[in-house]
């Protein structure tokens, strides 16, 4: 590895009414990405990624000790942006929501345009509440490495001795960064699409990368990314669509392979997902002391403008109107203030699901689905959603029982079933008066009549001839062994499998990695049927659940099943 500094920065001021605890100093700065008064864009994690050490100064723009420290770091700007070592980028956020942008650049008298010449970004969303800020101005330096320390209404040269000091980059030879999460709402009831950005920040190409996506404390999936990824550049992985998300709040983490530098490993983000079950929605508008400045409307996925409402004369006053939209679309709700103050609130109510906005600066928008909300509606199920109200049949039922069904005569059985107590006398307990004699691969023996047992626990990876009187069903409850996480293990010569996999599946498939190893001679059901790989011969068909097979290797090796989600081919 080597090192590098790099001095730059970022001024951003913000500001949050919620009154809390500054964000903790040596913690990872939140993400975000904002867009100017003059419209150009500006991401955080982009500025660190090139090394860049960036400043933020949260403001508002009547502070008054904020006016006051605004010309030393326009005195910093100039001595180290473009005009000065080019070494630092300097961006300013005002965080009240209700200030306009006219207001940004001259308030009260005070030209903050004069006074500073670096981009004003006045649409700070709810980046204040994410740092946490109570005061103003809060300024703080984030490091390349993405952690914040509060240093105060520091000086140009504070700034400067800070960074050298505490912001040397470090240039790793395999690091990946989660650079951004995209959601995509405009599937229209079909469920939001997550998108992730993975960057290469370091010197060496990396493949083979593991990402997983956790939606709400939840693993939802994990992709394995097989391609190159080579230094500089960055790649967007999409993920399916996400049909276990919450009304209103969700949070998504994004979680990558660990590599050289684990403080870009992980991304979180929130999103909103809004929708109505009934096509009858209540509006209801309370509006300030200037309502003739208030207008709002409805418009669907095609831009046509169903409703819209303006004009309104009395100042607090409440409006309410009820709204017709047809279901199985999408549609948006603008509301907006002329004045820039935004000081009304709305609601928008069906009955069931609510809306509600406030403080709404110049305008505010929201994106909401009328229609049923599909998903699993079985409780039962592993991916059961709550908010649920037409099932589309994803439920994923948990495995927790088991019929296997016994011939008359000679025959092999397995279990995928582990129960509280697998010794095989437990286990044969209800068919026991129809069992004469039950022998594992080894030659070891369960005689019921005789009451001894020479084999001991059943073996999850392992099958058992079996003699019996009559036809008879063995009824196994308890946790399922899953496929792909159990792998049975293979001795030398003769072995007795078990088959883990719920669905049947064809033998030649399951046995097709044994099969190019060379490590597969014979293999036979209950009933003698044999596969034959030498000669491309499969008499036994596909595997069945409840059975088990006899199986003769080579060398020792180790059989794994895919899951049951999946398919052989």
């Amino acid at each position: 590895m080597k090192s590098k500094k790099q001095i730059s920065f970022i001024l951003l001021f913000y500001f949050s009414s919620t009154i809390m605890a500054q964000i903790p100093n040596g913690s990872i700065a939140p993400n975000f990405t904002l867009t100017d008064i003059d419209g150009n864009t500006h991401e955080l994690y982009d500025y660190l990624d090139q090394g860049k050490s960036i400043l933020l100064d949260f403001f508002a723009v009547w502070c008054g000790p904020c006016q006051s420290h605004a010309s030393t770091l326009e005195s910093a700007y100039q001595a180290y942006g473009p005009n000065g070592s080019n070494s630092m980028i300097f961006l300013s956020l005002e965080a009240e929501n209700s200030t306009t942008d006219a207001q940004c650049l001259n308030y009260g008298g005070f030209p903050w345009s004069s006074i500073i010449s670096y981009p004003i970004i006045n649409n700070t969303e709810d980046v204040p509440n994410q740092y946490n800020i109570d005061y103003y101005p809060s300024v703080f330096i984030v490091c390349p490495d993405r952690t914040i320390t509060e240093v105060g209404q520091i000086g140009l040269n504070g700034i400067g001795n800070f960074v050298d000091n505490n912001c040397d980059m470090t240039i790793y030879e395999n690091d990946l960064s989660v650079k951004n999460i995209s959601v995509n709402l405009e599937n229209c009831g079909a469920g939001p699409h997550p998108i992730v950005e993975i960057e290469n920040v370091g010197t060496s190409s990396m493949s083979n990368i593991e990402v997983q996506l956790i939606l709400n404390n939840e693993l939802v999936e994990s992709i394995i990314w097989l391609d190159n990824i080579n230094p500089n550049q960055s790649v967007n992985i999409e993920f399916a669509l996400l049909s276990n998300s919450n009304l209103y709040s969700n949070n998504l983490e994004v979680i990558i392979s660990e590599d050289d530098n684990i403080s870009n490993n992980n991304l979180t983000s929130q999103f909103n997902l809004y929708q109505f079950i009934d096509s009858t929605i209540d509006f209801t508008l309370y509006l300030d002391q200037q309502p003739g400045h208030i207008s709002w409307e409805i418009v669907d996925s095609y831009e046509n403008l169903l409703f819209e409402g303006s004009g309104y004369g009395m100042a607090l006053g409440v409006e309410q109107e009820s709204i017709y939209l047809p279901s199985n679309e999408c549609y948006s709700f603008t509301i907006f203030d002329s004045n820039g103050e935004g000081t009304v609130s709305y609601s928008l109510n069906d009955g069931t699901n609510v809306i509600n906005g406030n403080n709404i600066g110049s305008s505010q928008s929201v994106n909401f689905y009328i229609g049923p909300l599909i998903g699993c509606t079985n409780q039962n199920a592993t991916n059961f959603n709550l908010n649920a109200t037409e099932d589309d049949g994803s439920c994923i039922i948990p495995i927790t029982s088991q019929e296997i069904n016994l011939p008359l005569g000679w025959g092999i059985f397995s279990t995928y079933i582990e129960s509280d107590n697998m010794n095989i006398i437990n286990f044969l307990s209800s068919v026991e008066s129809n069992v004469l004699l039950v022998k594992n691969y080894l030659g070891q023996a369960y005689l019921p009549e005789w009451n001894f047992n020479g084999i001991g626990n059943i073996e999850y990876h392992q099958g058992y001839q079996i003699k019996t009187t009559q036809e008879c069903t063995i009824n196994a409850q308890g946790e399922y062994f899953k496929p792909n996480e159990n792998p049975i293990y293979l001795n030398a010569g003769w072995n007795i499998i078990s088959y883990l996999r719920s669905s049947p599946s064809p033998a030649d498939l399951v046995f097709q990695d044994l099969i190019i190893q060379d490590n597969i001679i014979i293999a036979k059901d209950e009933l003698g049927a044999a596969f034959l790989p030498e000669w491309n011969y499969n008499g036994i068909g596909n595997l069945q659940a409840g059975k088990g097979y006899q199986l003769k290797t080579n060398v020792s090796d180790i059989l794994n099943y895919l899951s049951n989600d999946q398919e052989y081919e």
